[in-house]
C-alpha cells in the first residue's frame, strides 16, 4: 500500500526546501515534483498530494505529515478513484521501462510511425528531463529533430513506419485504424524487448485496452503493460513521441523530394489542395502510393476532380 496525504498547495515549496535539505534530489516532472534519497521516493504533486514510496521514509513522512490538510493516510486501496494515482506510482520508481507512441495517424500524407523507447534508468530519466523532452505535439518540427539525435544516444530504442501502400493494404484487410497501430506498437515494443529486458511497458491508450495485449508477441506478453491518457507526460513516452514525430517529418521530406512536390502535414484543405494538384498531374491511383487512402480527404479530393 502507497503513503499519500494531501498538503495545502501553499506549502508545497516548504515542503520542498525540507526534503532538499535533507539531502533529496529534486527532479522536475510535468504533474509536480519527485525527490529522490536513496531508496525513498516522495512525489509532491501539483495538486497537493504527497505520495511516498520506497524503503525507509518513515522519518520524512511524519515531518510531511503536520503540513497535511486531514492530518491521516488517505486510503490507497485499489479502486476506480485511485486508479490514476497507482499507475502514476508503479511508473515513476520502475526503471527499466519501455514507453511507446505514434505519430501520423492523423495525417493523409506519409506513413504511420510507431516508436519505442528504453529507459534504462533514474539517471537518463533526468537527462531527459534536462533536455526538455516533452509530448511532441508541443515541439516546433526542428526541436523535435534536434531532441530526436539527443534522445537516440541515451538508450535503445525501435521505430517502426508503415508506409502508405502498406498502410492502405492493412486498413483494407483490418477496417480499423486502431488495430493497425496496436500491431505497430506491438512490433516495436516486441523489437525492444528481443534485445533488452523489461517487464513495464507504458503506452498512450488510443482505443480499448485490450487492442495491445491481443496484438503483443510472445515476449510482449509477459510484460506488465500499462496504458493511460495523456501517457506523454511519462519521460519514456514522451521521448518515443519525438522519435515518431521526427521519423514521420523525414519520410514526408523524403516523399515531397521523391514526388517533387510539398506534402502538407494534416487532412485539412491545405492537404485536400495539394492532392488535388497532384492528381490532375498523377492519376487518381498515384495516391495510395503517398496517403492513406481511407481519410475522408481522399473523397473529398475525388469529388472535387470529378
Amino acid at each position: 500500500m502507497n503513503n499519500i496525504i494531501l498538503i495545502p498547495k501553499t506549502k508545497i515549496s516548504e515542503v520542498g526546501d525540507i526534503l532538499l535539505k535533507s539531502g533529496f534530489i529534486c527532479i522536475d516532472i510535468p504533474y509536480g515534483f519527485m525527490y529522490r534519497l536513496d531508496d525513498s521516493v516522495i512525489t509532491i504533486y501539483h495538486s497537493g498530494k504527497v505520495l511516498f514510496q520506497g524503503k525507509n521514509f518513515d522519518r520524512y513522512f511524519k515531518i510531511i505529515e503536520k503540513f497535511a490538510v486531514t492530518g491521516r493516510k488517505i486510503d490507497t486501496s485499489p479502486n476506480q478513484n485511485n486508479l490514476d494515482s497507482e499507475k502514476e506510482a508503479k511508473i515513476q520508481v520502475k526503471c527499466p521501462r519501455i514507453g511507446t507512441d505514434e505519430s501520423g495517424k492523423g495525417d493523409f500524407f506519409g506513413p504511420l510511425v510507431t516508436a519505442a523507447f528504453y529507459l534504462n534508468s533514474k539517471e537518463t530519466e533526468e537527462k531527459l528531463v534536462q533536455l526538455g523532452v516533452t509530448d511532441s505535439k508541443k515541439l516546433s518540427d526542428s526541436r523535435v529533430k534536434e531532441l530526436a539525435t539527443e534522445i537516440k544516444k541515451l538508450g535503445p530504442y525501435e521505430v517502426v513506419r508503415i508506409g502508405p501502400q502498406k498502410y492502405n493494404e492493412l486498413y483494407e484487410k483490418m477496417q480499423n485504424i486502431n488495430q493497425i497501430l496496436a500491431w505497430s506498437h506491438a512490433r516495436a515494443i516486441e523489437n525492444l524487448l528481443l534485445k533488452h529486458e523489461c517487464d513495464l511497458v507504458v503506452s498512450d491508450q488510443f482505443g480499448e485496452k485490450s487492442l495491445i495485449e491481443n496484438s503483443l508477441f510472445k515476449l510482449g506478453k509477459k510484460v506488465d503493460l500499462i496504458q493511460m491518457h495523456k501517457a506523454e507526460q511519462d519521460m519514456a513516452v514522451a521521448a518515443a513521441s519525438i522519435l515518431a514525430r521526427s521519423e514521420f517529418i523525414h519520410s514526408i521530406e523524403s516523399l515531397t523530394k521523391k514526388i517533387n512536390f510539398a506534402l502538407p502535414f494534416g487532412a485539412g484543405e491545405q492537404v485536400i489542395n495539394a492532392a488535388v494538384k497532384i492528381v490532375k498531374e498523377k492519376e487518381i491511383g498515384f495516391l495510395r502510393n503517398i496517403a492513406k487512402v481511407h481519410f475522408k480527404t481522399y473523397i473529398e479530393v475525388k469529388n472535387r476532380i470529378n
